[in-house]
């Protein structure tokens, strides 16, 4: 129990450090929640803001599509002016020749043209589900992008959770040398222990400082980094929320299920594959006869035309022959759609691969929590009785420092193993495409 109430007395004291900053400061800082964080990221991002741009884009392209198989209407007027009067001639009786006008030299004409498409032969009906495909492949594209800024933002914010208590333990560490080194300036005045004593003392405390100094430079950067990954300004002042625990629940093989029902990656690829096998229709229907319906209104002011205006409909059938450019098309995204089905089966092996390596890594880091936990505690234990036995007599200085670089060590190895075992389940969540609201439990 004694040894229980020291560890958690220094990781008050750092709360407490924590907590004082904060009360003198000018601006009081709400807490920060991961969460929070990503909600942040994705109104700043701009991968996120050009990818829902792309959305947009495919999206105007099925109306486009679908505008195709309605009706369109053309309406043209104009005026021409010819070099020469039209005329027919026409044979009255063997040897008499005469020219009939049929136009006048210039005039003017107006005409309404109404073509429906009748029959495709699946060119349109492709074309459509082709695009939707796209449109679905961007999304998942969007969300797997997302999720990918999801697991960089949740583990800058582990780590400099991390950092932050490897500062504190840092500053517990100089302090406690500084303390040290008081003790053998006034044992050193009772002529109780040697000058060698306090120099040592004070190359150890140096060394702590250039330690703390270095953790202090490297939270700044993370800090920076990660205001950097929230679209901000890279000196926003901000507090985070600890993270009690990330649980990961399963067998290899149903968190390997739950990859390929949610990976967003690996589902982008099954759908532009979908979307190229479509394509590939498109462009063999294009081979095929394509039929339609155009009526029409003409006028033309010819005085020596009867009927100026006049109605007209035609059914009309149009079979191009190109020799094999369309077949050769689409033969081209059939070959492109089997390469994406490869590069699924790729995915799905290295995803079962990628879980493998993270449970075994996150069963490690379990365990390796608990056992450095229980280091932690003998250090602290170990340190007392080194300094009882100091002040005694019964011990020298060098197994002094030696108990306090112990500590500091031990330390470092607890928050490396319980910060791993973390950033191993967010590994985990990423990969399965889970990793939302509900996958994490926050608290100290």
């Amino acid at each position: 129990m004694i040894k229980n109430q020291s560890f958690y007395s220094r990781k008050l004291f750092s709360i407490c450090v924590l907590l004082s900053s904060l009360l003198f400061s000018t601006t009081i800082l709400a807490l920060e929640t991961p969460i929070q964080a990503w909600e942040i990221s994705k109104r700043n991002n701009p991968s996120l803001k050009a990818l829902q741009s792309r959305i947009e884009v495919s999206r105007y392209k099925l109306k486009q599509i679908n505008a195709m198989a309605l009706p369109s209407l053309r309406a043209s007027t104009g005026y021409t002016a010819l070099s020469d009067e039209p005329a027919a001639i026409f044979a009255l009786a063997p040897g008499q020749v005469t020219a009939v006008p049929m136009k006048e030299k210039e005039f003017s004409f107006s005409s309404l043209t109404l073509t429906v498409p009748l029959f495709s032969s699946g060119q349109l009906t492709n074309a459509v589900k082709a695009q939707d495909f796209i449109i679905d492949s961007d999304k998942a594209s969007y969300s797997s992008v997302l999720m990918d800024l999801k697991k960089h933002i949740t583990e800058n914010y582990v780590q400099i959770l991390k950092l932050e208590e490897k500062r504190a333990a840092s500053t517990a560490y100089v302090s406690s040398l500084q303390n040290h080194h008081k003790n053998i300036g006034s044992l050193l005045a009772a002529g109780m222990v040697l000058k060698s004593d306090l120099l040592a003392a004070n190359a150890t405390l140096a060394k702590a400082e250039l330690q703390k100094k270095q953790l202090d430079n490297g939270l700044r950067q993370a800090r920076k980094n990660y205001n950097r990954l929230l679209g901000r300004d890279l000196d926003t002042e901000f507090v985070l929320t600890p993270i009690k625990k990330i649980p990961i629940t399963g067998t290899l093989e149903e968190l390997f299920d739950e990859a390929i029902q949610n990976n967003q990656q690996l589902q982008s690829l099954d759908l532009k594959r979908k979307a190229l096998t479509y394509t590939k229709k498109v462009f063999h229907a294009k081979d095929l006869p394509q039929v339609a319906l155009v009526a029409g209104y003409s006028y033309e002011d010819n005085q020596y035309q009867q009927n100026k205006d006049m109605l007209s409909a035609s059914l009309v059938l149009n079979w191009d022959f190109d020799f094999g450019i369309n077949r050769h098309q689409a033969n081209q995204f059939g070959a492109q759609a089997k390469e994406l089905q490869h590069m699924q089966t790729d995915m799905r092996q290295q995803l079962k691969l990628g879980l493998s390596g993270l449970l075994e890594n996150h069963r490690l880091s379990e365990a390796a929590t608990k056992s450095t936990f229980l280091a932690l505690q003998q250090a602290e234990e170990y340190k007392r009785t080194v300094e009882n036995r100091y002040q005694s007599g019964l011990a020298i200085q060098a197994e002094v420092l030696a108990a306090h670089a112990l500590l500091l060590s031990s330390e470092s190895g607890f928050f490396d193993a319980k910060y791993g075992t973390l950033l191993s389940a967010i590994s985990i969540l990423h990969i399965t495409g889970t990793f939302g609201q509900n996958s994490i439990n926050r608290g100290p």
